[in-house]
């Protein structure tokens, strides 16, 4: 495949994946969209360890994570994430 059929490829997959947590499709994602996300992936966190995920990924603290903030987690592999909870 070519590089723009891969990149389309990838585009489709970070949005299939953002939707997955989503589950009102307004295109932000709030503390519970988030843990409920993570628990369909068989992620379970404690309450404070996802309160941590959520605030370190809303980088402009207005209480959602938009596809933006979400994209920035698939950009860096999760290393953000990991290193705040560990």
């Amino acid at each position: 495949p070519s590089t723009n059929q891969q990149s389309v490829r990838v585009l489709q997959t970070r949005d299939a994946f953002f939707k997955h947590f989503d589950s009102n499709n307004d295109g932000m994602l709030a503390y519970k969209e988030l843990r409920n996300g993570l628990r369909k992936l068989k992620i379970f966190l404690s309450s404070k360890s996802v309160q941590a995920m959520f605030s370190l990924l809303d980088k402009n603290g207005d209480g959602v994570i938009d596809m933006e903030e979400f994209l920035e987690l698939m950009q860096d592999d999760g290393q953000g994430i990991a290193q705040t909870l560990s």
